[in-house]
């Protein structure tokens, strides 16, 4: 961790647009996989549902995200919004609309070079097959503002895939859940 990256990378969107041109998923579609999954292992709130349209192409993607407008004044407080960051990654998914889920797992780099603005796109290359279910899919991740201005950079974006437990396992964890809440998030410049 380190201070933000100063240097300017712009990326030419209608190139990008190009490439992200086989397939395109739009907000009713998303909406639908949103309802297929809820109630899974994971509960989220309504900053998740940012993602409006996706574009795929041949081992590319590009997503559009926009906070909706009562979740604008986030960014004041997040200059990377977890809405943007956590699950964004998490659209490819939707285009083999599997009811499998996955969570972000790790990553090997991230570069900051500016506050996500409340509308991003996201400029995905993946690295993995995504057919038959794999345990662990990997990415990269550009998020750009609207003119094509690189404002974070995610190498090498680990998902894994959640298994459902077996009704034999019980329902019971064997350590107590726990939540941590964050009351005024503050700015992370080291860990030393």
């Amino acid at each position: 961790i380190g201070p933000i990256d100063s240097l300017e990378v712009r990326h030419d969107l209608d190139e990008i647009r190009a490439s992200c041109n086989v397939q395109v998923i739009g907000d009713e579609v998303l909406a639908q996989s949103r309802v297929a999954k809820d109630g899974g292992y994971l509960a989220l709130g309504p900053r998740r549902n940012n993602t409006k349209r996706v574009s795929y192409g041949d081992g590319v993607m590009l997503g559009e995200h926009a906070l909706a407008s009562e979740f604008c004044d986030d960014i004041a407080t997040f200059k990377l919004h977890p809405a943007f960051t956590d699950f964004t990654a998490l659209y490819p998914l939707y285009l083999n609309q599997s009811e499998m889920q996955y969570v972000p797992f790790s990553y090997d780099a991230v570069r900051v070079r500016g506050p996500l603005p409340a509308e991003v796109l996201t400029w995905t290359h993946v690295k993995d097959s995504i057919e038959n279910t794999p345990r662990a899919i990997r990415f990269d991740c550009h998020f750009l503002d609207r003119s094509g201005r690189e404002l974070l950079e995610i190498d090498n974006l680990v998902l894994h895939l959640m298994q459902e437990r077996g009704a034999s396992e019980g329902t019971d964890p064997k350590t107590p859940n726990f939540a941590l809440g964050i009351q005024t998030p503050g700015v992370l410049e080291s860990f030393t």
